[in-house]
């Protein structure tokens, strides 16, 4: 829809939150924020990502979080350097949006799986998802992005929380907090 659509879906949580005096903290992105193979699909997937952003702003809050790009098929990851290049293109046609609408986007630490098991995959190492967010921030020359954690995620890939916290902690601006057995995604 056009974003002008949009503001009128979400004008009445928008009124809502105010009476309320609650204030929306964050914001997230649909996923999956790309698809292989789908040129046309992932256009517009881009096109939604700056729509969230435009958003996030109207219910009046500072950080959208979009996950990064990476396969889904743990069978067929892309390597380290396409990875690098997808999300380094697809983050960097946000820079405008972010500039525009005063937004932080926050890249969350993933898995994915394969088999039953549970695999790490973009930014779930910490060393690299400060690469990313320092690259991002240096390419669009203001601190547009950040990091969200999700403790849940972190879980679930053998990550201590506490040493990950301090590995991210320059670029933390954002939590998802929930548990789960260590063995599946439950939220």
């Amino acid at each position: 829809q056009p974003l002008e659509a949009l503001y009128e879906v979400f004008r009445p949580y928008k009124e809502a939150a105010e009476r309320q005096h609650m204030v929306v903290s964050q914001t997230h992105s649909p996923f999956p924020s790309w698809l292989p193979e789908k040129g046309v699909l992932n256009a517009r997937v881009l096109e939604g990502q700056k729509k969230t952003i435009a958003l996030t702003a109207y219910l009046g809050s500072k950080y959208c979080v979009i996950h990064p790009a990476f396969h889904p098929d743990s069978t067929k990851r892309l390597s380290a350097k396409e990875e690098w290049e997808l999300n380094r293109d697809m983050y960097s046609a946000l820079i405008p949006a972010l500039r525009e609408h005063h937004v932080v986007v926050c890249l969350e630490n993933m898995f994915t799986g394969y088999k039953g098991k549970i695999y790490a995959a973009c930014c779930a190492d910490m060393a690299e998802a400060n690469r990313y967010i320092d690259y991002l921030n240096n390419l669009a020359g203001e601190k547009v992005f950040g990091f969200c954690l999700d403790v849940g995620h972190a879980l679930l890939v053998g990550k201590e929380i506490y040493s990950t916290i301090q590995e991210i902690s320059r670029n933390l601006v954002a939590l998802h907090v929930h548990d789960n057995d260590g063995r599946n995604d439950q939220h």
